[in-house]
């Protein structure tokens, strides 16, 4: 199976560190992510890239946009994989 894959980002969550609506952003496929990395997370069954981030109450994701909430998990969260590169169309 693929070790890569390419997600079409929707809305501007994470514009605060240059990732834009309709920006494509290449992700590796693993269940495993660092503090600080952004991932492609599923959360509640809904797919998100966030910045995976963690305190005392437990894992959550951060948007880079201060007009967005955090978001923790009601039900679930697991990673789908980690962002290593971004592209757009010009």
């Amino acid at each position: 199976s693929p070790s890569t894959f390419v997600f079409k980002v929707s809305g501007n969550s994470m514009c605060e560190i240059g990732i834009y609506d309709e920006d494509y952003v290449i992700i590796k496929k693993t269940p495993n992510a660092n503090i600080g990395d952004v991932v492609l997370a599923i959360v509640d069954n809904e797919f998100t890239l966030k910045t995976y981030k963690k305190d005392n109450i437990g894992y959550y994701l951060q948007p880079q946009n201060k007009d967005y909430p955090i978001i923790r998990p009601k039900f679930s969260l697991s990673i789908f994989g980690v962002a290593i590169g971004i592209t757009r169309r010009f």
